[in-house]
């Protein structure tokens, strides 16, 4: 199994609106993928995580190539880019 991580700065007073919308993309956009949504306590400020599991790579390209063709992602990712700061980042972990 792997865990694929993206990691996002939230605009100053737009945190919970950012955990909200991410909640609404986990039901609507990509709810195929078992998907966690952490929003930190302590550490960096304004940081939210959005972890989807996947029993393989060859599983997650083809979750990407089937959410990112959707017009609901469209969508979604138009309203997300004016929740956070800048772009983030990207993580792939294996589980053992």
């Amino acid at each position: 199994m792997i865990v694929e991580r993206y990691i996002f700065h939230v605009k100053s007073g737009k945190v919970q609106e950012a955990i909200e919308w991410a909640n609404e993309g986990r039901k609507n956009v990509w709810s195929q993928v078992p998907t966690k949504i952490y929003s930190s306590m302590i550490g960096p400020w304004n940081t939210i995580v959005i972890a989807n599991e996947f029993e393989d790579f060859a599983d997650r390209e083809k979750s990407q190539n089937q959410v990112g063709t959707s017009g609901s992602w469209a969508d979604w990712i138009a309203k997300w880019d004016e929740l956070i700061d800048g772009h983030g980042k990207n993580e792939i972990w294996n589980v053992e």
